[in-house]
């Protein structure tokens, strides 16, 4: 049987170099971070039981397996590290998804994951290529980061130092574009929330798609040359019928999670991602129906004692997710700039479809009132002005910033711009 630690052992002491290290480029803030938890000096004296304190223990242990220097050299050794990382994410996942935790484990968490982040994807030195094992671990990592950080924040407060500290790393590591994938998809995710909680419309399931549907009807049935088909919709044939489908991005892939399917029958949407589901306890209520939820309490991340989907939690972690990347017009790749600001039209776009189907009348009989909130859609203007004044090697990304500030102006203005924005 194949002993991976004597593996490493007499690896150490070959010439190739690999030997185990607790520094392979980690700063101290990450070992000291990963030492937290039940272990400090004053807390030592004072050991306590319990299902948290358990589950301190286990982050602070179990995030030593990502100090494990890479052995590049032999890819056995690289692989099974990969794989033992990824089993600890994948329990990571579990302890997010599944288990109650208070404010101190949730802190410890995102702590955990953030040094681990910081010290994973290291931005590689100029002309370095970017290291194998980060590159395995790239994805799932930013994954797992971003969505713990959504869900703590569903239920309980986390500081705004923590913020700071997520902004902090996240804006150096921006030439990965597996972060801008992932940020990307959980952006679309988020999008979804804050339509159905802040403004009352349901992406999969829009007004004017209603309309377009009945008047459709309507026609096949007045002639009958009209072949059966399948009704596509005005987004579709637009090439942005693949909406729903980035908006339900998985929490991870089918194949690595067996029980994505288990919402089936739970009155929940089974293509949902599992972190954006809620209990019936968490029913989210439209904004415009809940000033007495407003008058009497607030959501945790506003310093009040409501968990779960929120109008004012949906809005406030849409807008915090937006910002993690810090500037985007920092972005030194003008090939990720470009497919940043791809995205930002993409996101707008679906801000408009959201403004489009406020105040709808379905039925043709009766008169919506003008909505009270609409959809922020000039929030991307700063960052577009200052995309268009960049050098020429960003002109993909430049060419997008003017796509997208000639579609924000073109169409009809519920509050005209001031005259600094003209």
């Amino acid at each position: 049987m194949f002993d991976c630690k004597s593996a490493v052992w007499q690896l150490s002491s070959e010439p190739c170099g690999h030997k185990r290290s607790s520094s392979w480029g980690r700063t101290y803030s990450f070992t000291s971070a990963v030492s937290r938890g039940c272990v400090l000096e004053d807390e030592d004296r004072d050991v306590k039981a319990g299902a948290q304190a358990a589950l301190q223990v286990f982050l602070t242990n179990s995030a030593n397996v990502f100090l494990l220097e890479p052995c590049t050299e032999v890819p056995l050794l690289l692989k099974e590290q990969v794989d033992a990382c990824k089993a600890v994410l994948s329990i990571f996942r579990r302890m997010i998804m599944e288990l109650s935790m208070n404010r101190k484990t949730w802190e410890q968490m995102l702590q955990i994951l953030l040094r681990i982040t910081e010290a994973v994807m290291q931005k590689p030195k100029e002309n370095q290529t970017k290291d194998t094992f980060a590159q395995s671990m790239a994805g799932l990592l930013f994954r797992t980061l971003i969505v713990a950080w959504i869900r703590a924040n569903l239920s309980v407060y986390i500081s705004r130092e923590l913020w700071d500290e997520l902004l902090s790393v996240l804006s150096t590591l921006t030439d990965w574009e597996e972060l801008i994938n992932e940020w990307a998809n959980i952006m679309d995710s988020l999008t979804a929330v804050l339509a159905r909680t802040v403004y009352g419309v349901e992406m999969t399931n829009l007004p004017l798609d209603k309309l377009s549907e009945q008047k459709e009807k309507k026609q096949r049935g007045k002639g009958s040359s009209f072949c059966f088909s399948e009704s596509v919709s005005s987004d579709t044939s637009l090439g942005c019928g693949a909406d729903v489908d980035i908006a339900l991005v998985a929490w991870q892939a089918a194949e690595d999670d067996p029980e994505a399917g288990s919402a089936v029958g739970t009155g929940e949407d089974p293509a949902a991602p599992r972190w954006l589901q809620l209990s019936p306890s968490q029913e989210p209520t439209n904004l415009t129906e809940s000033s007495e939820f407003l008058a009497d309490d607030c959501s945790v991340i506003a310093g009040g004692s409501l968990i779960g989907w929120r109008p004012d939690s949906a809005a406030v972690l849409w807008r915090r997710i937006l910002g993690i990347l810090g500037d985007v017009n920092n972005i030194q790749s003008p090939k990720i700039h470009a497919k940043v600001f791809g995205y930002l039209y993409e996101l707008w776009y679906k801000l408009a479809k959201i403004r489009d189907n406020l105040a709808i009348s379905v039925d043709s009989q009766s008169t919506p009132s003008p909505p009270v909130l609409i959809p922020p859609l000039r929030i991307f203007a700063s960052w577009l002005f200052k995309a268009v004044m960049l050098p020429s090697e960003y002109k993909e990304g430049k060419l997008q910033a003017f796509r997208l500030l000639c579609a924000m102006m073109s169409r009809r203005q519920d509050l005209q711009p001031n005259s600094d924005f003209l």
